[in-house]
């Protein structure tokens, strides 16, 4: 998944939401790229920790051998989001916006090996989203087929859930670290979706990545790829991404950027094994159970390639 900023519009600090305070302040000032490891060593963190109010009972969903991380990190934002509205758990059809982000690529520049959260949140907002009991979800990857159609009663339930969503943009970008700016959603009451590059790792011959370590896969904690990492060939792929839903902030001197962003995986509790009861000293305890994790706050800043939140309370 490429670094460059995917533009949807402008809207994320508009009228629906309080801008940022000016505090806000930039780790990496040339918008995105390896930043000096000594700049986030003088940074002792964002602010204090902050998480958004989860569910009692909100399951880890798995993708299965399908690439639809987007729509899963996309569906878990707009649950979370309708959570803190209602106070009440809807769960959503990730089927749905997977197959409208396949239906219109086939519909313009032809079906891509990548989806992008700017697709999802453009699904979300004009077609809207059925629940999840009306379209559910299959591990299959033959399901991945753009020529079969929702029901139409799943279009009838998708009408009257029109979620606004916004992805930030490359200007805002610059002018703001993303961590800084993630951190701010958060403390707003708000969860996210994020996107970034995978690095695949050079000592692998299973084509392992950084997500595939063992730390990552017993205890949620993702490796930072170098500063200089590149993830065009042969590093990574252009279409080797995932995306995630970042619930929490917790300040953590051992992370580089001075905390982690605790998010929600879609790779079922087969992840993060040992997350909900791990007596290694380095865990992170706050993680809620299996498939959940943490990345650093400098991976994001300097790595992360789209940004979504739900823009004012959905209807």
């Amino acid at each position: 998944m490429t670094l460059l900023m995917r533009v949807k519009r402008r809207r994320l600090f508009g009228a629906e939401m309080t801008p940022p305070p000016a505090s806000c302040k930039t780790f990496v000032s040339s918008g995105h790229g390896p930043a000096g490891e000594a700049d986030y060593a003088r940074d002792r963190g964002l602010g204090e920790s902050c998480a958004v109010r989860l569910p009692a009972d909100w399951p880890v969903r798995h993708q299965g051998d399908r690439g639809t991380c987007v729509a899963h990190a996309a569906i878990a934002c707009a649950e979370l989001t309708r959570f803190q509205m209602t106070d009440r758990l809807e769960p959503l059809s990730e089927e749905y916006v997977q197959y409208h982000i396949r239906r219109r690529q086939m519909e313009g520049a032809g079906l891509s090996g990548r989806a992008w959260l700017h697709e999802a949140g453009d699904i979300m907002e004009t077609a809207g989203v059925p629940t999840a009991a009306a379209w559910p979800y299959h591990l299959f990857a033959e399901r991945d087929d753009p020529d079969d159609p929702p029901s139409a009663v799943a279009e009838a339930e998708a009408r009257v859930r029109i979620l606004p969503t916004d992805v930030i943009d490359d200007a805002a970008r610059r002018e703001k670290s993303i961590a800084q700016l993630l951190h701010w959603v958060l403390k707003d009451g708000r969860p996210a979706a994020i996107s970034f590059p995978i690095q695949r790792r050079a000592d692998s011959v299973r084509g392992g990545t950084n997500w595939t370590t063992p730390l990552a896969r017993s205890h949620g904690i993702v490796a930072d790829p170098p500063w200089d990492f590149d993830p065009r060939p042969p590093n990574g792929t252009m279409a080797e991404g995932h995306a995630v839903c970042v619930t929490a902030y917790l300040r953590d001197a051992r992370a580089r950027g001075g905390g982690w962003f605790m998010f929600r995986n879609s790779w079922g509790p087969g992840w993060a094994t040992e997350a909900d009861a791990c007596a290694q000293p380095y865990a992170v305890r706050a993680l809620p159970g299996r498939g959940w994790g943490v990345m650093s706050a400098a991976y994001v800043d300097t790595f992360c390639s789209e940004l979504l939140v739900m823009t004012r309370p959905p209807t």
